[in-house]
């Protein structure tokens, strides 16, 4: 099935799903059914979205979810947010917030159920990540700041958790690196705490040591930053069978998440000026993830990094090289205004540096338009006051 017929099948799914959550029937009258069912129903028994394979696994999907007339709340809900990660997958981001806002407004009728309104707890955080890239600022923070609400009140660990953790990304985003950082490692502290489910602690708690090197990394705390890089590494290579559900699509999880690591690490060895060594790094970390179809963006900005210092050794060759790749990379994904910014200067400091004028005043044209625009953004972020929220 193409991304087309995809889109078609989705939008008319969604319509009839929509009419009836939004009030074709009375409100919190749909029966509940159980996450277990609703999971054995729905979900993909193949490792398609392990290897990337999204469009094939939403077709799984849709055709199980046809096998019946009438659906459980669960079942709509692991419905409405397979599709949403879909179609966020795909770029379908108008698609995406349809699923998700209506995934919130189901679940809001139903907040006696634990287990749903975890849901709501995770989809709206979901929902303000969409909507922070959508440049949506006073949206995403609302949706965080409820999400944090609901985390507060459960009375799963698991769930407690991402009340650091959500604020964590928030002061990250402002830049206030160093409480980020705090609330990270609070965050650590309640994943060995949580259920015993092997991978997801291990994919988290992997994910959080990441994110406290960053937080050091942005301070210039260029030791304590590999201190948490190296105790992340540690833990993947321990554990490089128990990232996923089995051991095929774990090791494929193992394998990108050695490549966000090298990356990380080697933005603390050019910080450094140790420049062989990052650029050994930050090649394996493009190997790996290009290798897996994973994190694309962390490729992204490794080819960004790696283009800047062969730009400082004066290797243009290798510069060109890289931007080569960076930009087929771009032309088949959906990078982040940020990244175009990058890419589009460095393509300047290029030109600029072989001499084409034409070349290098086109791009540093479209890369000053675009930092004026991602100025305001910025300024938006610093002087918002959140302090009374969190």
């Amino acid at each position: 099935m193409n991304q087309l017929l995809l889109f078609f099948r989705n939008a008319c799914l969604l319509m009839g799903a929509c009419l009836y959550a939004g009030g074709c029937a009375q409100k919190g009258k749909l029966p509940i059914g159980t996450a277990a069912a609703a999971d054995s129903l729905l979900r993909v028994k193949g490792n398609e979205f392990e290897s990337g394979q999204v469009v094939k696994a939403m077709h799984y999907v849709d055709s199980m979810f046809q096998t019946k007339t009438e659906h459980t709340v669960y079942e709509y809900t692991r419905y409405y947010s397979t599709a949403a990660y879909v179609n966020g997958v795909i770029g379908k981001t108008q698609l995406q917030m349809l699923y998700m806002d209506s995934l919130v407004n189901l679940l809001r009728q139903y907040p006696k159920d634990a287990g749903l309104t975890d849901f709501l707890s995770s989809t709206l955080m979901g929902r303000g990540e969409v909507k922070f890239h959508l440049k949506k600022y006073a949206e995403s923070y609302n949706d965080f700041f409820e999400a944090i609400q609901l985390a507060r009140n459960s009375n799963d660990v698991c769930r407690k958790m991402r009340v650091p953790y959500t604020i964590a990304m928030i002061l990250y985003r402002q830049q206030q690196w160093a409480a980020s950082g705090q609330y990270f490692k609070e965050s650590l502290l309640y994943i060995d705490f949580c259920e015993k489910i092997i991978p997801y602690i291990n994919n988290k708690k992997q994910e959080v040591l990441d994110n406290i090197g960053l937080c050091y990394t942005k301070q210039q705390k260029h030791d304590s930053a590999m201190l948490y890089y190296r105790q992340a590494l540690a833990l993947v290579a321990q554990n490089p069978r128990q990232l996923a559900i089995d051991s095929a699509n774990s090791l494929t999880r193992y394998a990108a998440a050695l490549g966000v690591i090298y990356g990380n690490m080697a933005n603390v060895h050019a910080a450094k000026g140790n420049k062989d060594s990052a650029v050994f790094l930050y090649r394996h970390a493009i190997e790996l993830q290009a290798s897996k179809g994973f994190v694309i963006d962390d490729m992204q900005l490794c080819m960004l990094r790696l283009s800047e210092l062969y730009l400082s050794q004066n290797n243009l060759a290798g510069m060109q090289q890289t931007l080569q790749s960076l930009a087929a990379s771009l032309d088949t994904t959906h990078p982040s205004a940020e990244i175009r910014m990058d890419y589009e200067r460095l393509m300047y400091e290029y030109y600029n540096k072989k001499g084409d004028a034409a070349q290098a005043l086109r791009y540093v044209t479209s890369y000053m338009n675009r930092k004026d625009s991602a100025a305001e953004q910025q300024k938006w972020l610093l002087q918002t006051d959140i302090s009374k929220e969190l």
